[in-house]
């Protein structure tokens, strides 16, 4: 019976052939297989490189990296946010930092080498009404929000601490002329324009070739006034940055008066001396 089951379970001569043949064939067509599998679920060196060069949208949309990011332009449209920058103390060589309308950060020079037009700006002239400017007290509505309006956005409830701010107001200063120092809301003025960008595209037949394609990016132009329904231009903030010329156009004005009362009470000085001299009478 054993015999018998060891005959049944023994292979014949055809059926090791024909496992030799098809484990031949799948040796023959190994290299073909597992590059049908590297193409349908891998990207090629060339796709990879393609991709690195021209990366466009990446998923997912927040990234996190352990150490530095960088590279040469980025671009956060919702927002930039460091949160240490509150609480780091700068202590080296600094420069005040400066918003673009286009979205740039940077620095403002204020070498002559980089200027033209040079012209006084006369604020002497507006220094009654530089010196009138009401500083105020006030909240943001968007913090009040915070604490009170639980459809707002950003709500944390009547636990939140509103902060109490303290300043100007902009519509007063464009109202006393002192545009100069009035942020005005304002319109971008900007072009698409398209550049040759080299992608590597895989045909329907698996095969890879360079195709150049026209990419689009956005030039900024300018920026222009934006102005509501009367054609006046929208206060929107102050430049607070500003203010520190205000302050010496003013003390420049308050010192001319001084020294003109001052020669004045010269000139009235040396009159009644003179007076005096004449009537005889002498000085106490």
């Amino acid at each position: 019976m054993e015999q018998a089951l060891r005959s049944l379970q023994r292979p014949t001569g055809t059926s090791v052939g024909s496992l030799v043949a098809q484990v031949q064939a799948a040796l023959a067509n190994i290299n073909a297989t597992v590059a049908a599998a590297i193409a349908a679920n891998s990207y090629t060196k060339a796709q990879i490189d393609a991709k690195i060069a021209s990366p466009g949208g990446i998923a997912p949309t927040t990234v996190s990296a352990s150490g530095a990011v960088s590279g040469t332009t980025g671009r956060f449209d919702s927002g930039l946010y460091s949160t240490d920058a509150y609480s780091f103390n700068m202590t080296g060589t600094r420069v005040t930092g400066w918003h673009q309308i286009d979205g740039h950060i940077g620095t403002a020079s204020s070498s002559e080498r980089f200027k033209t037009n040079i012209v006084d700006a006369k604020l002497i002239d507006k220094a009654e009404a530089i010196l009138s400017i009401e500083i105020d007290y006030y909240n943001y509505k968007a913090e009040i929000a915070k604490r009170d309006d639980p459809a707002s956005p950003g709500y944390v409830g009547p636990g939140y601490q509103v902060h109490q701010e303290l300043g100007a107001i902009a519509e007063r200063l464009h109202e006393a002329d002192l545009w100069e120092f009035v942020v005005y809301e304002r319109d971008t003025i900007t072009e698409t324009r398209y550049r040759p960008v080299e992608r590597v595209v895989v045909d329907d037949a698996g095969e890879e070739h360079v195709e150049v394609v026209q990419e689009p990016y956005t030039v900024y132009l300018g920026d222009t006034l934006r102005l509501n329904d009367a054609g006046q231009p929208i206060p929107f903030g102050i430049h607070y940055d500003l203010l520190g010329i205000a302050a010496i156009a003013a003390a420049q004005y308050l010192h001319r008066l001084y020294r003109a009362q001052q020669a004045q009470i010269d000139e009235n000085t040396a009159a009644i001396a003179a007076l005096s001299e004449r009537l005889g009478l002498q000085s106490s």
